[in-house]
């Protein structure tokens, strides 16, 4: 397919209910006045946009995109190492009703694929990024409602990151292989989903959620060799689920708290080779809600099932590795 270079340039700019499609991508387009929807596939072949991050792309992107836009079926390159500003695809504040889908994105300077604040209704879906000094996705403050769905990530400094205040924000069924973590909330963000992930091969945690998040689901996902914890939370998160993951080849804990997060529900989990403890409670102030059961621990060669006497509230049971069932209540009996 043919190669275009936005070297030097602001990149390729979408206007406000755009869509720009690379060749052999099909979308679904709707008639004006029928309001028939019918399948459309571009003609040609893939293109490539490439930037070898120039100043005149600081802080756009290879592709910046605007408010009801759609961007599908293109390869965006750099030139890689580190240029600050030399994103992927680029979106600023305050947009709406943006979809970004089946791309490939890679060698990039700086972020594969970026908001700033105040956006709502994102999705980002299906798409392929590889080799990025920095995130693959990232969402900077206060946006709303976006899903991160499908995506594979490869050799990515930090998989999908998002910072404070957001809300309703889903990270789903990705794939995610080596790079220092795999997803990342910061502080105050509510309505957090990170469901159905694969994470491997990560030099830090696998999921790391920070400071006063609140209704954190953390379920079914494959964990696999993290440098760190597998999952960690640091303090005053609320309302909690960690349901339903694997979680093995872990270099310290499986799952570890900090202080103060409250109406915690640890369920169905299952550990192998985790290094030290299956949940850590590194600080007071930790309370579990009842069904806090049904996790197994099948290889700890740490010999720990859970750690911090007196750091957590509550009811927690956990089946050794020998198919014994421990019930620790109000941390006692952690070994």
């Amino acid at each position: 397919g043919v190669v275009i270079d936005v070297s030097g340039t602001d990149g390729q700019a979408l206007q406000a209910s755009q869509t720009l499609q690379g060749g052999g991508s099909t979308i679904l387009v709707r008639g004006a006045r029928s309001g028939v929807v019918l399948p459309f596939t571009a003609p040609g072949a893939r293109p490539t946009l490439f930037a070898d991050g120039a100043p005149g792309l600081n802080q756009t992107g290879v592709v910046t995109v605007a408010s009801s836009t759609h961007v599908v079926g293109l390869n965006i390159g750099g030139v890689g190492g580190f240029v600050f500003g030399n994103h992927g695809i680029r979106g600023n504040d305050g947009l709406s009703n943006v979809v970004i889908e089946r791309n490939t994105i890679s060698n990039m300077g700086d972020g594969g694929i970026t908001f700033g604040n105040a956006n709502s209704h994102v999705t980002v879906s299906g798409n392929t990024i590889v080799n990025l000094p920095r995130e693959g996705v990232e969402f900077l403050n206060d946006n709303r409602n976006v899903t991160v769905s499908g995506n594979t990530f490869l050799n990515v400094f930090q998989g999908v990151v998002v910072f404070n205040d957001n809300r309703n924000v889903t990270v789903s069924g990705n794939s995610f292989s080596t790079g220092q973590q795999g997803v990342v909330f910061f502080d105050d963000n509510s309505g957090v989903t990170v469901s159905g992930n694969f994470i491997a091969n990560t030099t830090s945690d696998g999921v790391s959620i920070f400071d006063g998040n609140n209704n954190v689901t953390v379920s079914g996902n494959t964990i696999v060799n993290s440098g760190d914890q597998g999952v960690s939370f640091s303090d005053n998160n609320s309302n909690v689920t960690v349901s339903g993951n694997i979680i093995t080849d872990i270099f310290f804990d499986g799952v570890f708290f900090n202080a103060n997060n409250t109406n915690l529900t640890l369920s169905d989990n299952t550990f192998t080779m985790i290094g030290d403890d299956v949940f850590q409670f590194g600080a007071p102030g930790n309370t579990l809600l009842p069904g806090s059961t049904g996790n197994v621990v099948t290889d700890a060669p740490g010999g720990a099932i859970c750690n911090g006497a007196g750091n957590f509230i509550g009811t927690l049971e956990v089946t050794d590795q020998n198919g014994v069932l421990q019930v620790f209540v109000n941390s006692a009996g952690c070994n």
